[in-house]
């Protein structure tokens, strides 16, 4: 299945549970199966009803990073730090979740926790991104990390 296959269902699903006022602040490979030629979200054990006015609060981070972004990528960091969690980092973490498929790796950085939060506000994601992959996909990519 491509990559843009699988991202697509996944946000599929995203927006429907979004809709319906919840996140899932654990998107990531090892929560998408294929089933009939479908990519489906799993283990929903970490969402959330989410309030636009009042994100998320998680009292750990099990995977960094942990969500989405439609807000700046500056906005990122923050949820991170302070540990909010809403919609928006979902959709950022469909952006790391395609570079970690598009890369065949278990996860694009090892460092610690605060090594990791460097990484992400200089938006060294960005350069994760290979250069041989259609435009399509690398707009969908760079919108879900930068938008």
């Amino acid at each position: 299945m491509e990559v843009l296959n699988i991202v697509r269902d996944v946000v599929c699903g995203l927006e429907y549970l979004h809709r319906i006022g919840f996140a899932h602040c654990d998107i990531k490979c090892e929560n998408v199966v294929i089933v009939d030629g479908k990519a489906k979200l799993i283990d929903f054990s970490g969402m959330y009803s989410v309030n636009v006015n009042n994100p998320v609060t998680a009292t750990t981070i099990s995977f960094l990073p942990q969500g989405t972004s439609t807000k700046q990528a500056l906005t990122i960091v923050e949820a991170l730090e302070e540990k909010k969690f809403g919609s928006f980092t979902d959709i950022w973490a469909v952006g790391m979740m395609s570079i970690v498929l598009l890369l065949g790796v278990k996860s694009v950085w090892t460092a610690e926790p605060d090594n990791v939060l460097q990484h992400i506000k200089n938006k060294d994601y960005l350069d994760l991104i290979p250069d041989t992959i259609s435009e399509q996909l690398k707009l969908v990519i760079v919108t879900c990390l930068c938008r």
